[in-house]
């Protein structure tokens, strides 16, 4: 897999590592400019960049991707993958338009695309129970966050879906209550189906005394 990788605290340097050892090609580094530091002021890399620079990787430092170095930029959850197969599995939900990025990508993307990636990035807080509420666009973090909750944990979702077709496989080992919303052809957002959900399981809480 041809990557460019985009990364600059410590954190980042054992992803880039790992993404090194397991073969693949990183065409180049994006960091955050050098930075004054010390008591003499000296510009300072990026742990990153310093990692970078040490296996002979480019490393890029603009200011903004801006310009040259813009990329068409989408937030994903990765459902899976396997460094050492230099495979990620992503969820695509097809939105019709001409300006959809993620939507074109997951239509064309073949081997050899260069893509560059940006995380980890965010933390689900730590509860006693949760609930979830989303339309197929917030199924991958739902599915993973479910796939990733321990046991102990209680969970309730409510995810709209066009059809049971759409439907996919749930694993947790959590307590989970997973409930499908079908709005049966209706225009996505339009059908009212996760606020009547989260209203009825607020009234229900009510009820409880909760």
């Amino acid at each position: 897999m041809r990557i460019v990788f985009m990364g600059t605290p410590d954190f980042s340097v054992s992803t880039l590592k790992a993404l090194i050892e397991a073969g693949h090609e990183i065409i180049c580094v994006y960091s955050q400019p050098p930075k004054p530091a010390g008591r003499g002021m000296a510009l300072k890399e990026t742990p990153v960049h310093e990692y970078a620079k040490s296996q002979g990787i480019e490393v890029r430092t603009p200011k903004s991707l801006k310009g040259e170095d813009e990329q068409a930029r989408r937030v994903y959850t990765i459902r899976s993958g396997s460094v050492a197969r230099g495979e990620i599995d992503l969820d695509f939900v097809m939105h019709e338009g001409d300006d959809m990025p993620g939507a074109h990508f997951g239509a064309t993307a073949a081997a050899g695309d260069v893509v560059g990636i940006v995380g980890p990035g965010g933390e689900l807080p730590d509860a006693q129970t949760y609930v979830f509420a989303g339309d197929e666009t917030a199924l991958p973090v739902m599915l993973r966050m479910a796939e990733e909750m321990p046991a102990g944990k209680k969970l309730t979702v409510y995810a709209e879906i066009d059809n049971e077709n759409e439907r996919q496989t749930i694993a947790s080992k959590a307590d989970v209550n997973w409930n499908w919303l079908y709005r049966n052809g209706e225009a996505a957002g339009s059908a009212g189906l996760l606020e009547q959900a989260l209203r009825g399981r607020v009234h229900d809480l009510l009820g409880q005394g909760i």
